[in-house]
Formats: C-alpha cells, structure tokens, sequence
C-alpha cells in the first residue's frame, strides 16, 4: 500500500464541555485525515490537507488492509465528509423547576424547560393580567430583553397607544409560520433492521414514538430523553397544529405565545440534531429576523399584562445565526452571528450607561439587577464568539479562529484550561508542533492541580504531539498510559484505536475498540467510535458485513432512532 494516508473515516468525540467552537479542534477521526504524510514537521501545511487535531486518523498502511490497493481507490473507499458537530448538544437537558406559577406569565426556563401547552390555550383573565403583572421578576426582564427594529418599535406603540382592536399591523409584518412538509418521520435503525437482519428483528425493536406518549411537552420531554429525535419531531408537528400552525398554515396570521416559539425552537433544534439542515432552514425562513411585532410580549397585553421584550429566546436567535453555514452558506452564517454579536455588545454598552437593555432610561433598576444583567449578557456574547470559531474553524480560516479563540481566554477566563488546548491543536493544524506544545504547557498551568486535574488531558496533549511527528508507537505508548488512568474514556479508546491502525496492528485496534464498545454500550455507541470501527471492519478482512450487522443489532438494542446509520457504513 502507498504511503500515503487514508483520508477518511470518521469526526467526533469530545473532551471538554466548551462550546462548539473548541471540540471543532478535538475530534477523535479517521474521517478527515491528510491527504499526504502529517505535515506538522512543516511550517505550514497545504491547503489541501487537514491535519487530525485531538485525532488520530488513518495515516500509515497496514499489511492487513491489502498491499494492492491505491491510495486513490482507499480515498473513495472511506467517507470524505467531516460532520461538524451539532449545536444544542444538551438538547434533553430539562428544567427540573416545578414552582407554581401564573400560567399567563411564564418565567425563563432553559433551552427546553417548556411549561404545559394548556397554559396558553385560553386568554388570561383579567385577574390574571394583574397578578401577571405583579409576579414580573427582574430575571424575566433581563432574559426577554431585546432591542427591535425602528418599525417594529412603531408598531408595538402603536399598539399601546390605541384601545384594543383598533390598530392591526400590515400583514408584512406579521410572523406566519406553518409545517413545510408533513412528514412522518420514521425510525432509521428499524429500516435498516428489516433490510439486513429480517423482518422478526425489526418487529422485536420497541422504542418510543409520537403515539407512545402523552401529546403535551411531557411526552416531548420523554421523547427527546430517550434519544428518539424522529419520533419528536413527529409530535412537534402535532402541537404546533394545534396553535393554526401545522402543513399548510404558513402566509395565515395565527397567535404566537411564548409556548409556541419554543415549541418552534425545539423543533428547529431537533432537525439541526438530525441534519435535515434544508428543512429546518425552510421552516427557519419563516421567522425572519425573530423581529417581528408579534413576536413580543407588548403585542398581546391581554395574555401577558405589562410583560415588555421578546419572546424569542436566544438560543434560538444563536440556532438561526448558526444554521446557514451547516448548508455551506458560511459568510450568511458570519454577518448574522457578528449581527447578534453587535446587539450583545450594544445592550452591555446601555447597561453600562445607566440605561435598560433597549436604551431607555432605567431609574427602576438597581445597582444589583444592572450588575446581573450586565453579567448574563457577557455570557451571551461569549456564546456567540464560540459559534462564530465554530464557523471559522469549518472556513478553516485559522487566523481568524485564533484571534477569536484568544479573545476567549479574556472573555471566559473560567474556560481558559479548555481554550488553550483548542488553541493547542489550532496548532497542530498548521504544523506548528512547538506552538502546539507551548500551548498545551499552558493548559497544564492554568488547569487545577492534581488530584482535582486528572492526568488524562495532558497524556492525550502528549498523543497528539507524537502523532503530528508521524511517531504513533509513541502515541499508542501514551495513549495507553491514559487508558489505565481511564478505562472508559471514549476520546483515548478512539485514539488509541486509531493510533493502532496507523502502526498496521488492524486487529488490536479492533479489538480494543470493540471490546470497549460491547463492555459499555450505553456509553460507547458514540457514532463516529462506530464509524471508526466499521470502518476498521473493513481493513481487517472480508467479513465486515457480518461484524457490522452485529454492530447493527447492539445498536437497535441501546438507541434511540436518532442514532446516525449512515455511521455502520451498510449502504
């Protein structure tokens, strides 16, 4: 076999909890490899290749895998197209907050605390206004807050300033949404079930789906806690129907709450989760910019009284910012997020002026509530740099990534340990070998102390270094060495794995990531740990298609259907 080394097999895993940002610097691959020898030794590295950074991609051939076949006809053999990893990776991370509340003035609650549909069914009454009215909390203030557009500012006091029902606005500037396409989304590993395996191993997989559980936000809850992405979807389409704003609805005024907009935000969500990236930026478009007059609470005083600012929530202003550039639109991706990026900082500038977060004056607000404000805002701004690295890392637009990533270490000085390591394999990525390491010494620095620092990080840092100078026996040494440290950890295992391959012991590695992988499925059927041992499969013999069936079958037994297929590699 050439020298050369297989570009592919698979992005993943993560090792820290930054932002999406940072993990696009730490995946454990053998999908996005160079197209020639690791080109750390160098000073720069072409265009072309793409150095694994916190990965160990396939980079030396092995006996086992054939010594006739090309470095071309391998390049077509594996897949050749990096998944970036998603936005809203908590995406079942509920409230737990069950304090009673007036139902026609809901709280902030996080990215999917959502309340019962039941409360927004009805108009509040007039008590309700009032007693609305006097529950108005500072946190509602400070997370609704949001400054409008000129004419959605006349509208809203336009509204204010005539008797109920006398004003409407033009249709222009309502918000219209409706379900682009009905579909019934089905369970993928069922499928595929049915298609390998046979008809009796697909009927025996039971997994929750729309008709399984209740048809409120509890049963969503259920759903998206059992990883049942599809099924999900389904009933968001049922709930929205029930506001006027199912197939068929959009271009109909219809009345938006803030039970809706979230429920359109999950679904939104969901379709990001699963990569229906076209869908969801249809169903996106119908927002426009999250602007409208009818977005906010002004716009209905007799649901929610005296209740000022946006019902949009953030995240979902981040998810429509972000959303283009996983559709290749990346400069679209890049004037919205720096357009939400000069909104943050503008509310932080008024705060700081001694006005509220629109601009008005704020006598009503003390030192305390500004200092809270001022506080959640900052995080939101750091929020959107992390998306915006995100985006410029997928650019590979390095330059940009790094001034980015070291306006991090002054703006999120709690995550300094974690930006110094992506800051590390940024490196990494254009050869630098000492920046890299200079930068992983860092890490260490500012990283707690041992016992609180565990030693794996800096092991793996040390990996990372070996395999960028083409010495995996090292890397397999280190990497080893992290394992005792961390049995279960699924950043080394995939590593390790990886590094294997690259020294041509094909069935160690398989071995040591499948036993991994059936020790723990719950916690290892990682898709692209998957991916990598399908792929690994194929290069230890020509019984692949019996080992990934099997794979199959541990899958159907632990997921939900909104496991990526595409990750056995049976098509």
């Amino acid at each position: 076999m050439a020298d050369n080394p297989v570009s592919s097999m698979t992005s993943t895993i993560e090792s820290s909890n930054l932002e999406t940002a940072t993990t696009m610097f730490q995946k454990t691959s053998l999908n996005d490899a160079a197209n020639s020898s690791v080109a750390a030794r160098d000073a720069g590295v072409s265009s072309s290749s793409s150095l694994p950074i916190g990965v160990a991609s396939v980079a030396k051939s092995s006996p086992s895998a054939g010594s006739t076949a090309s470095s071309n006809k391998l390049k077509q053999y594996f897949s050749n197209s990096p998944q970036l990893e998603q936005p809203f990776d908590s995406i079942a991370s509920f409230s737990s907050n069950t304090a009673t509340m007036n139902p026609a003035y809901m709280s902030p609650t996080d990215a999917f605390g959502i309340p019962s549909p039941d409360s927004f069914l009805t108009p509040a009454t007039e008590q309700d206004v009032f007693t609305a009215s006097l529950l108005s909390s500072d946190a509602d203030r400070r997370h609704d807050a949001w400054i409008p557009a000129d004419i959605t500012v006349k509208a809203l006091k336009a509204m204010e300033s005539n008797p109920p029902g006398i004003y409407f606005p033009e249709k222009d500037l309502l918000t219209m949404p409706g379900i682009a396409i009905k579909e019934d989304f089905g369970d993928p590993i069922k499928s595929l079930l049915r298609t390998y395996v046979g008809e009796e191993a697909a009927s025996k997989r039971q997994v929750l789906n729309s008709s399984s559980v209740t048809q409120d936000d509890r049963g969503l809850r259920q759903l998206i806690a059992a990883g049942c992405y599809h099924a999900a979807v389904n009933l968001t389409t049922q709930l929205l129907t029930v506001y006027g704003q199912g197939e068929g609805r959009a271009g109909h005024p219809s009345k938006h709450t803030a039970h809706s907009i979230q429920l359109w935000f999950t679904r939104l969500a969901l379709l990001v989760k699963l990569r229906r990236y076209s869908l969801a930026e249809v169903e996106c478009e119908q927002f426009g910019q999250l602007d409208a007059p009818d977005l906010y609470f002004e716009f209905y005083p007799e649901l929610y009284g005296g209740r000022r600012g946006s019902m949009v929530p953030f995240s979902f202003r981040l998810l429509v910012a972000e959303l283009p550039h996983y559709l290749g639109k990346h400069s679209t991706s890049l004037d919205r997020l720096n357009s939400l990026l000069h909104t943050c900082h503008k509310i932080v500038g008024n705060l700081r002026a001694g006005l509220s977060e629109c601009g008005e004056p704020a006598d009503q607000l003390n030192a305390p509530m500004k200092d809270d404000s001022v506080k959640l805002w900052r995080n939101r701004t750091v929020r959107v740099m992390y998306s915006l690295t995100a985006v410029a890392a997928s650019l590979k637009d390095y330059r940009l990534c790094g001034s980015l990533l070291h306006a991090l270490l002054q703006e999120d000085r709690p995550s300094c340990p974690g930006l110094y390591a992506a800051l590390g394999r940024l490196h990494l990525h254009l050869g630098d070998i000492p920046a890299a390491q200079s930068c992983f010494n860092r890490y260490l620095e500012v990283s707690p102390s041992p016992p609180r620092h565990s030693p794996v990080q800096g092991l793996l840092h040390s990996a990372y270094i070996a395999m960028a100078g083409n010495h995996f026996s090292e890397a397999v040494d280190t990497l080893q060495q992290a394992l005792q440290h961390s049995p279960a950890n699924p950043l080394v295992i995939s590593n390790l794995g990886v590094s294997l391959v690259y020294t041509g012991r094909i069935r160690d590695a398989v071995s040591v990531v499948e036993a991994a992988v059936y020790a723990e499925p719950e916690r290892m059927l990682h898709e692209s740990l998957v991916l990598n041992l399908a792929t690994m499969y194929e290069l230890e013999s020509c019984n692949a298609s019996a080992n990934k069936i099997k794979l199959l079958e541990l899958v159907a037994q632990h997921k939900g259907d909104s496991f990526a297929v595409a990750a056995l590699k049976l098509h």
